[in-house]
C-alpha cells in the first residue's frame, strides 16, 4: 500500500546554508501538529548540506538535490510538485517557526470556507536595527485582498498555509522575477481567493548580509515587472501607483535611468489626474539630467 499522504507539505528551499539550515529544520519538525512532510530541495548547494540533510533521523524527511543552482523559486515549485498534502507551507533555511505554527494555521484553514486559500500571521523579522512586525499594519486584512495587496505586500511567505489546489492552479512562483515572486503569488490567488489573517506571531525571521532584499537592481526590475503584470489590479488603486512608481522614480534617478523613470513619472501624473503636468514633469526631470543625456 502507498504511504498515506500528510495533511502539510512544508517546502523548504536551501542553498550553502549548513549554519543555520538545522535550526529551521528541528523548528518544523518539532512542530506540535506532526502530520506533516517536510520537503527539503537542496538548490545545488556546495558547503556540506548534504551531510547535514543525511544526519537528520525522522521519516517526515524528504530530500530533492538539484544538479546545479536554479534559484529559490524553481527550488520552491520542485517542492510543490512533490508536495502530497492538501496544505503547502514554505519555509526559508534561515527562519525559525514556532512550536505551534502548523496547529494554529491548520486548524484555522481547515475551519475556514473554501474559497480561504490562505492563513497567514505574523513574523518578526529580526535586522541590525532591530526587530520589525511583518505585517507591520494593523489590523491586518482579511477576506478580499485583492484592493490592499497592491498597495502593500502584508504576507510573510514563511507565515502563510497554503491549500493545495488553488497554489497548483495559479501556476506556483515565476522564477524569471529575481524579487517579490511571493508577492506575485499573492496578487495572482487574490483575484480568486480570499485570505484569512491569524493574530498570532509564527515565525521568526533573520536577515542576513545574503539577503536579496538588500539587491537595489533587482528590486527595481521585479518591481517594473510586476506593476505591468497586474496593471489592472494597480490601475484600480491611486495609493498603489504612486506609492510604487515614486519609489522607482527615486532609484531610477539614483541609478540615472531617465528612460525608465520618465515612464514612471507619467504613470504618478495620470494617478493624480495631473495630464497637463505631465510636459513640465518631463523638462523638471530633463533638467535634472547631467548634460548629454536625454529623458
Amino acid at each position: 500500500m502507498p504511504p498515506v499522504a500528510p495533511s502539510v507539505s512544508v517546502v523548504l528551499p536551501t542553498h550553502n546554508r549548513r549554519t543555520t539550515l538545522v535550526a529551521a529544520i528541528e523548528s518544523v519538525l518539532a512542530q506540535s501538529w506532526s502530520d506533516l512532510e517536510l520537503i527539503v530541495v537542496d538548490d545545488g548547494s556546495t558547503d556540506g548540506t548534504g551531510e547535514v540533510l543525511q544526519a537528520v533521523d525522522d521519516d517526515r524527511l524528504r530530500v530533492c538535490r538539484l544538479a546545479r543552482r536554479s534559484g529559490a523559486p524553481v527550488a520552491r515549485n520542485v517542492g510543490i510538485d512533490m508536495a502530497r498534502g492538501r496544505h503547502v507551507a514554505f519555509q526559508d533555511s534561515d527562519d525559525v517557526w514556532r512550536r505551534d505554527n502548523l496547529r494554529i494555521q491548520v486548524d484555522a484553514l481547515d475551519a475556514a470556507d473554501t474559497d480561504v486559500a490562505v492563513v497567514y500571521g505574523t513574523i518578526v523579522r529580526h535586522r541590525a536595527r532591530g526587530p520589525v512586525r511583518i505585517p507591520a499594519s494593523m489590523p491586518p486584512p482579511s477576506g478580499d485582498l485583492s484592493g490592499c495587496l497592491p498597495v502593500e505586500n502584508v504576507i510573510g511567505l514563511p507565515a502563510a498555509l497554503v491549500r493545495a489546489e488553488p497554489l497548483r492552479s495559479v501556476g506556483g512562483f515565476d522564477p524569471e522575477l529575481p524579487r517579490f515572486q511571493d508577492w506575485d503569488l499573492w496578487l495572482r490567488l487574490a483575484g480568486r481567493f480570499r485570505f484569512q489573517f491569524l493574530d498570532q506571531v509564527v515565525v521568526e525571521s533573520y536577515e542576513t548580509a545574503l539577503s536579496i532584499s538588500r539587491d537595489e537592481e533587482a528590486y527595481f526590475r521585479a518591481m517594473e515587472v510586476v506593476l505591468a503584470r497586474h496593471a489592472a489590479v494597480f490601475g484600480q488603486s491611486a495609493e498603489a501607483v504612486l506609492h510604487h512608481h515614486l519609489r522607482l522614480v527615486l532609484v531610477g534617478l539614483a541609478r540615472r535611468r531617465s528612460l525608465a523613470y520618465r515612464a514612471h513619472l507619467r504613470a504618478i501624473c495620470s494617478a493624480l489626474g495631473w495630464t497637463p503636468l505631465r510636459s513640465l514633469a518631463a523638462r523638471s526631470v530633463a533638467a535634472r539630467l547631467p548634460a548629454g543625456r536625454s529623458a
